[in-house]
């Protein structure tokens, strides 16, 4: 059940309906109901006296999923098909797709949506078409993970390349990736992060936010015991908020990076702790050990 609150009036769901999913944009929420079709209410970015209203759902298709930026939204269509309403210039004007081609899932950065293709090769971009909004993006290798800081997008293929789109200062823009094995893409607000096979990093984007990669503090063997084979440390997972990131690496100490602000530096209570997982807020982080949690970044007011 949707309750209102003093300045936003919800709707009144249909008899028997749920809801299985919600985005927000600045001014207003879609929900995304148990039989595929959409409630939307809130006020239109272009008019804030103007309620937003979510398009009718074609006859004899369903919603499969939605998503949003801070002035539009997209539903992804059980037929393939795309859905956008809001502001055009953040994405409310839907894309022709290609010939024989259908979405099969659905993505949103701060200004543009993404939909991966079911050739799952080809991704088609819409919205401010610097910050993401680019078009369609092709390939040879299949897409295994599309992620997005709030102006770019990145995808990482089935052969490890990269390719990213949109606002170069937010990492729209890669070079000089290392060859190697990638597991995964880290974003946080403005800057990207790959994490290789090997436990190396590769950083790109805001250098202030995180668009650097650190160096690695090497590790150290006990004094004067030649005998110690000392193991190199590397990146075990990486997380990102808005403006930092933080790592954990393979000896359970933590290496942060990006603003300072935002946690990008490791407090001296991590000192002798080993770490076993790291989660991150929007503005910090929070690092498990035996015993324990240490927090770190924006203070709450």
């Amino acid at each position: 059940e949707l309750y209102p609150s003093s300045s936003i009036t919800a709707p009144h769901l249909p008899a028997g309906r749920r809801v299985v999913s919600m985005a927000s944009s600045r001014f207003a929420f879609t929900a995304l109901l148990d039989n595929g079709s959409l409630i939307s209410w809130g006020k239109d970015q272009a008019s804030l006296k103007s309620v937003m209203q979510a398009p009718s759902v074609p006859a004899g298709t369903k919603v499969v999923s939605i998503a949003s930026t801070p002035t539009a939204f997209a539903a992804l269509l059980d037929n393939g098909k795309i859905l956008a309403w809001g502001n055009n210039l953040y994405g409310g004007l839907a894309p022709l797709l290609p010939e024989g081609k259908q979405a099969i899932a659905l993505f949103s950065n701060g200004w543009a949506f993404a939909a991966l293709l079911n050739d799952e090769t080809t991704v088609v971009s819409w919205g401010h078409p610097s910050y993401g909004g680019a078009g369609l993006i092709s390939g040879d290798q299949k897409i295994r993970a599309i992620v997005s800081t709030e102006r770019a997008f990145a995808v990482l293929r089935g052969d490890h390349q990269v390719q990213t789109w949109g606002d170069p200062r937010q990492g729209g823009v890669l070079s000089d990736l290392p060859k190697g094995t990638i597991d995964a893409l880290i974003p946080n607000e403005v800057a990207f992060t790959a994490l290789f096979h090997d436990g190396t990093i590769f950083c790109w984007g805001d250098v202030s936010g995180g668009g650097q990669a650190p160096v690695i503090p090497p590790a150290m063997a006990l004094a004067n015991d030649s005998s110690v084979t000392v193991t190199p440390r590397t990146v075990a997972s990486v997380v990102g908020n808005e403006r930092a990131f933080a790592a954990l690496l393979n000896d359970g100490s933590l290496i942060t990076w990006g603003d300072q602000d935002w946690g990008g530096v490791v407090p001296a209570l991590a000192e002798g702790k080993t770490f076993t997982s790291l989660v991150a807020s929007q503005q910090g982080f929070s690092a498990f050990f035996d015993g324990g949690v240490l927090v770190w970044g924006q203070s709450m007011p």
